[in-house]
């Protein structure tokens, strides 16, 4: 699906889903965080076609050879870590309220769910600054105020994407 989808500073989209997939993998006990990582974005921008998205997930992971009880657990990480609280879902609430329904909803998903979103915003902001000045500030407040509430993550993760972001933020200063 992210087939020649580039980021801001011009990488292929891909990389960071390769990259999240990875840190995932390397970190001990993450049963298929790997397969998590690869998936984690592909219904964040298909939410017209969320129900059907997500059960074409789970049809293709049984086909690669994944069992039916270990396709639905990364298809239920994929749809703990897809944005329900979009712009086109919900058009009537501006960006900050939609983040804030949606970091609630982040603060009640399980541990390892929590811990791939860390991973996750590890990697989106290590390059924010340099993709968008103004957008980068905004979304890594909004990253402050997500990682407030969701403390159910890997503390070891919690705290290095609390560091990340931090260093981060300070190149505003």
């Amino acid at each position: 699906q992210h087939d020649g989808q580039f980021r801001m500073g011009g990488e292929p989209y891909i990389n960071h889903l390769i990259r999240v997939g990875e840190s995932a993998h390397l970190h001990n006990g993450f049963a298929f965080g790997r397969e998590i990582g690869w998936c984690h974005d592909l219904l964040e921008d298909q939410m017209k076609e969320y129900d059907v998205k997500h059960h074409v997930l789970l049809v293709k992971l049984m086909a690669f050879g994944y069992r039916e009880i270990h396709a639905k657990k990364i298809v239920n990480h994929v749809l703990d870590l897809t944005n329900q609280y979009t712009k086109e879902a919900y058009p009537d609430l501006n960006r900050s309220e939609r983040k804030k329904l949606e970091h609630e909803r982040l603060s009640l998903i399980n541990y390892d769910s929590q811990t791939m979103k860390c991973f996750d915003i590890i990697d989106n902001a290590y390059d924010m600054f340099e993709q968008n000045n103004y957008f980068g500030l905004t979304w890594l407040r909004e990253k402050v105020n997500l990682l407030q509430v969701m403390n159910q993550s890997n503390c070891n993760v919690r705290d290095k994407c609390w560091s990340v972001v931090s260093k981060e933020l300070i190149k505003y200063a």
